[in-house]
């Protein structure tokens, strides 16, 4: 998230060092914002990082994306199952109808569905790289990652 604030300008101060703390260089995103190297593969050559390495043994911003797409995947639906109490409420919702483009609120339960990405075949869907990442990983390691979001067209996977 910190290389978008950077690439859209946001004007957000940060402090180099604490940058550098969490695997990003601060050369690569000031004055001008570098492209990302192609992101880190789960294989024999890069093994699942540590995330909890020492200081010294920073992990580079590739490696923090490795590490977090291949962290375990907490549904707090299943794990707190205080939190159904809010998927159970009636939500006011607006949605623009696909055939006159009138605009109509609808009240519904989420009751745990997966997001709705509406417009797809009109316009890109961004989803960030480590989702790919994952979905490869689970691939060679012989189990399944699926994004609960659906996508009728292939996403533009962003850094």
């Amino acid at each position: 998230m910190v290389h978008q604030c950077f690439l859209t300008n946001t004007c957000i101060r940060l402090h180099a060092e604490l940058l550098r703390g969490i695997g990003l260089n601060p050369a690569s995103l000031y004055p001008i914002v570098h492209d990302r190297p192609e992101p880190l593969l789960h294989t024999e050559a890069h093994p699942r990082p540590c995330p909890t390495a020492p200081p010294q043994a920073r992990l580079s911003e590739e490696e923090e994306d490795l590490a977090d797409a291949l962290s375990p995947v907490y549904d707090q639906l299943a794990l707190a199952r205080s939190w159904w109490v809010l998927e159970l409420l009636l939500m006011r919702h607006r949605v623009q109808c696909a055939v006159d483009g009138r605009w109509e609120t609808e009240l519904y339960a989420n009751m745990g569905r997966a997001r709705v990405i509406p417009k797809q075949e009109t316009y890109p869907v961004y989803v960030h790289r480590s989702v790919k990442m994952r979905m490869e990983a689970e691939k060679t390691a012989g189990q399944v990652y699926e994004p609960r979001a659906r996508f009728d067209v292939e996403p533009t996977w962003v850094a």
